[in-house]
């Protein structure tokens, strides 16, 4: 069912390889986004280290509720965890990823 007040879920990867570039960044980040691409609306960005973050990372924005049916994602460890095995197999490395929802 639909969970109050949940308007998006925030998915934070970090990207600590030292052969990181901006454009690999981008990519990566398209590449994990677009897991979602078949039922929910995403937006993504990637960022550069800069003085607030010393590493490469990007945030994917999910709409959580599903396109074909209104249903809201499920977004425990367990739902995720394929898409976490999807983006370990686009960069290489076991990635310790970060979800938010937007009432925490």
């Amino acid at each position: 069912g639909k969970t109050k007040n949940r308007s998006h879920v925030q998915v934070i990867l970090p990207y600590h390889s030292q052969n990181m570039s901006a454009e690999k960044a981008c990519d990566y980040t398209r590449e994990a986004a677009a897991y979602f691409d078949d039922d929910y609306q995403t937006l993504y960005c990637a960022h550069q280290p800069d003085e607030d973050c010393d590493f490469y990372h990007s945030h994917i924005m999910i709409n959580p509720v599903n396109i074909h049916n209104g249903k809201m994602m499920e977004t425990d460890p367990v739902s995720l965890k394929p898409f976490c095995e999807h983006v370990e197999k686009i960069t290489g490395e076991q990635n310790r990823l970060k979800f938010k929802k937007n009432d925490e």
